[in-house]
C-alpha cells in the first residue's frame, strides 16, 4: 500500500469518491490530507507500538551535556525515537514494573551554533533503549495499520473537507481498527509473562 493509497481511503470513509490520482496534485483534498500526514502517521505510530517500528539502541553518552544533579548520566537519543518506552534488561523480554530502570527524557540546546538535543537522563553507566521509531517508508507498513491510519486521517481531515459531522464516528472507526491492528501484532511473537518478585522471592 502507498500513501496514495491510504490518501484515497481516507476519502472514501470521508464519503468522498473523487479521489486523487497523486499526493500533490494541488487539489483541495490532497493539500488537506498532506498538511496532516505527518500529524496522523506520528500518532498512529505512538498509539499502538507496531512491531515494524520498534527499534533498540545502545545510546552514546553525550559529554556535552549538562547532567543534572538528580541524575549521573546523560545519553543522546536516535534521531529517529518518535517514543521511548524503556531500557532494556539483560535477558528479560518483557518490561516488568520491579525492573523497569529509572530514567527522565530532556532538551538542551548543544554546539554553536547551538541546535536542540533530545536527552535521556539516567543513572545507569550504559544504555539499551527500546523505542517507537518514526518510519516515513510506507513500504513497511502493514495492512491494518494502513487502515487505522485512514480512518484516523479522515477524522483529522473531516472539518476541512466539510464533513465535520463524521468526526465522532471515524475517531470509533480508528480505535476499532487500531484495537485489532495492535491485537494482531502481539501474535507476532510469544514470550513467558514473568513472574511476580512475590513468587520468584520463595524460591
Amino acid at each position: 500500500m502507498t500513501q496514495l493509497d491510504i490518501f484515497n481511503n481516507a476519502l472514501l470513509h470521508l464519503g468522498i469518491s473523487d479521489l486523487l490520482a497523486s499526493t500533490s496534485d494541488g487539489s483541495k483534498a490532497s493539500i488537506v490530507l498532506g498538511h496532516l500526514w505527518e500529524q496522523a502517521r506520528d500518532y498512529a505510530l505512538k498509539d499502538y507500538r507496531p512491531r515494524f517500528a520498534r527499534r533498540y539502541a545502545a545510546l552514546v553518552e553525550n559529554t556535552a551535556a549538562t547532567v543534572p544533579t538528580n541524575w549521573a548520566k546523560v545519553f543522546t537519543l536516535p534521531t529517529d525515537c518518535l517514543q521511548a518506552h524503556g531500557g532494556v534488561v539483560e535477558g528479560q523480554r518483557t518490561m516488568a514494573l520491579a525492573s523497569r530502570i529509572p530514567y527522565e527524557l530532556g532538551i538542551q540546546s548543544l554546539g554553536s551554533p547551538a541546535v536542540a538535543t533530545r536527552l535521556l537522563y539516567t543513572d545507569e553507566d550504559t544504555f539499551e533503549l527500546e523505542y517507537t521509531a518514526k518510519v516515513e517508508d510506507v513500504a513497511l507498513y502493514e495492512p491494518m495499520f494502513c487502515l487505522a491510519l485512514g480512518y484516523l486521517l479522515a477524522s483529522l481531515a473531516a472539518t476541512g473537507m466539510g464533513k465535520g459531522d463524521t468526526v465522532p464516528s471515524l475517531m470509533e472507526a480508528y480505535m476499532r481498527a487500531a484495537s485489532s491492528a495492535a491485537a494482531h501484532d502481539m501474535n507476532q511473537g510469544f514470550d513467558h509473562e514473568p513472574e511476580s518478585s512475590w513468587i520468584t522471592g520463595r524460591l
